[in-house]
């Protein structure tokens, strides 16, 4: 991966790993938010296949903690379609974002469609997100 991306897979974290969700604890760590930011935006410019979709997940969690709703749903939703194998991830941080706006319908089915990918470790925590709307409306 380009040196761009080096928060993105800060932690030496192999690819697929299901490490998304550990990195984003990373990204609030970083002294320079703002740094931060522009290094996830470059790497998303390069294009790289799998940089741009890692830092799009890592940008749509920085924002997402920024109260910045709109910008996160758009790096969510990039790296959502992006094909990458860390995708699902992304999904869930877009259910995650939209249970916290309250449209739990439209969470439940990004937490399904999670579920139904395949994606080992991503699957699992959407399924608990998914247990856990079904115990908050009984």
């Amino acid at each position: 991966a380009p040196a761009a991306a080096a928060p993105a897979t800060a932690g030496g974290d192999a690819p697929g790993d299901g490490a998304a969700p550990a990195r984003a604890g990373e990204l609030l760590a970083w002294p320079d938010v703002e740094a931060a930011r522009r290094t996830y935006e470059q790497a998303i410019a390069s294009g790289d296949p799998d940089a741009a979709p890692r830092a799009s997940i890592d940008l749509g969690v920085l924002l997402a903690v920024q109260g910045d709703v709109d910008g996160a749903r758009v790096a969510f939703a990039r790296a959502a379609s992006s094909g990458h194998r860390e995708a699902p991830w992304a999904v869930i941080g877009l259910g995650l974002l939209l249970e916290a706006l309250g449209d739990r319908a439209y969470a439940r089915d990004a937490y399904r469609f999670v579920v139904e990918s395949g994606h080992a470790q991503a699957a699992q925590v959407a399924d608990r997100h998914l247990k856990a709307l079904a115990e908050e409306e009984a």
